[in-house]
């Protein structure tokens, strides 16, 4: 059995698939899987999948949400570690999965993440609204009993979280339109276990928007604090 578990969540994904699964091939850790949980994409997101070896994992039409296809990329996987990555989240380099993973000789970190990078064709509003991430959250942070996060943590664009304890805890499908990704780390923050903030962690993913669609994010983002409904339109991976 592998030790990792990679698990994609795509739609459509075939613009930037290649060189995420391309970049997994380069990594300096190999022990892992690849787990493509598609929503009835029409590109050639999974012939780009097999290309690389991933499994595909088909989600019934019309019943996308967050925390179901998480869940259901974790229920067929087998590794140690789930790593949730988006389509178009590209590790930085090849040590991308080694540098997340090291975090987990502490017994008590239940999940790694780190702050997204725009891609370097992103949009300027997109440079600009990245700044304060590349200025001042540039550093390792672990987050525990004396210093909780005070906005998002363990966001899946990026991160890895501990089997068992996803095991104890699967992703709430309550929050079908996202959320579900700061409740899990919620939940083991209030038990006593850490989350980090892991530099070396780092992925580029961008969306190419402008200024008001950023806005509309940031307030989108703001209300996944409680549970809500998926909205098709809102797509965000």
């Amino acid at each position: 059995m592998p030790q990792v578990s990679i698990i994609i969540r795509t739609k459509n994904e075939a613009r930037y698939l290649g060189q995420v699964l391309a970049m997994l091939k380069r990594q300096t850790f190999q022990d892992f899987e690849i787990i493509i949980v598609d929503d009835n994409s029409t590109d050639k997101t999974c012939a780009i999948a097999r290309k690389y070896g991933g499994k595909i994992v088909n989600l019934p039409k019309g019943k996308f949400t967050y925390p179901y296809a998480g869940n259901l990329g974790a229920s067929h996987s087998s590794g140690q570690y789930l790593v949730f990555l988006s389509g178009h989240s590209i590790p930085i380099n090849k040590y991308w999965l080694a540098k997340g993973l090291a975090n987990f000789q502490d017994k008590k970190v239940a999940g790694v993440f780190a702050k997204p990078l725009p891609f370097p064709d992103a949009t300027w509003a997109e440079k600009l609204f990245s700044l304060p991430n590349r200025i001042f959250k540039r550093g390792r942070v672990v987050f525990g009993a004396g210093k909780k996060p005070r906005g998002g943590v363990l966001g899946f664009t990026n991160a890895i979280i501990r089997r068992d304890l996803w095991e104890e805890y699967p992703l709430n499908e309550d929050f079908a339109g996202g959320g579900e990704d700061v409740d899990w780390a919620w939940r083991w923050l209030d038990k006593g276990y850490r989350i980090v903030r892991e530099p070396g962690f780092v992925v580029y993913h961008s969306h190419n928007l402008g200024l008001i669609d950023l806005i509309k994010q940031y307030i989108g983002w703001k209300k996944m604090a409680k549970p809500s409904k998926f909205t098709p339109q809102k797509r965000n991976f």
